[in-house]
């Protein structure tokens, strides 16, 4: 019976190190992430403080305060594509069925989009009722991360989902700027004749590279432009 009792002890806390381990990895993977965007707002206050006009220093600090407001506010959100629009005129109705679509989209992953969450279809609707963006609003950062994950997981994995449907994290201001310059950038390229170019990220900032990375890797394209948030 001690020995039973030994060994069960020793299972609880070979699960507890495990469990400890994972979430030591997902916070150091969550501070590397927040070092990147330290130093991308710090090359930017750089750039900004070497450009030819004159900005005011509260200016910048102001800048980089509400960027980083704007950046943790973002956390909370992802945004999903194709999701089918609800023919119903009843808003209730149509959150509720935007509810279950994403659930039903997502069924594979083994979890449902919290009830605590908040869903708004971005942009007026249209009159050949396109499927407008959805933004899923959750209660943590880590819900958001954790949703965003095991979809990219999944889909990774060989999982395949609804046609056009995507799930990627909120923008803020400035990213969804820098991203269309980006696009403008891929179209001028491309007009003047370079080809096998799409929009990376490194760091979490969008820049022009090779379809093909170094080590061989596909880079996908990130959702067209006129699917971005204004």
């Amino acid at each position: 019976a001690s020995s039973a009792l030994q060994a069960s002890q020793y299972d609880d806390l070979k699960c507890g190190l495990t469990s400890l381990c994972t979430q030591l990895t997902e916070i150091k993977a969550e501070n590397t992430l927040l070092r990147n965007e330290i130093n991308t707002l710090k090359a930017k206050v750089s750039s900004l403080e070497s450009s030819r006009h004159t900005v005011q220093p509260q200016s910048v600090v102001g800048q980089v305060l509400q960027e980083t407001f704007e950046r943790d506010r973002c956390r909370h959100n992802l945004i999903a594509y194709g999701v089918p629009e609800s023919a119903s005129t009843d808003i209730p109705q149509r959150i509720a069925q935007d509810r279950q679509s994403i659930t039903d989209i997502l069924v594979s992953l083994g979890s449902t989009i919290p009830l605590n969450t908040k869903l708004v279809r971005l942009g007026k609707i249209r009159s050949d009722n396109a499927a407008r963006p959805v933004k899923i609003i959750f209660m943590t950062t880590e819900s958001a991360a954790n949703a965003l994950s095991q979809f990219n997981q999944a889909r990774h994995s060989g999982t395949t989902f609804l046609d056009g449907f995507r799930l990627v994290r909120d923008k803020t201001i400035l990213e969804r700027k820098l991203l269309r310059d980006c696009h403008a950038e891929l179209d001028r390229r491309t007009n003047d004749g370079e080809n096998g170019l799409r929009i990376i990220f490194e760091n979490g900032s969008p820049k022009v590279g090779p379809a093909v990375s170094k080590n061989g890797d596909v880079n996908h394209p990130p959702p067209p432009i006129n699917q971005q948030l204004k």
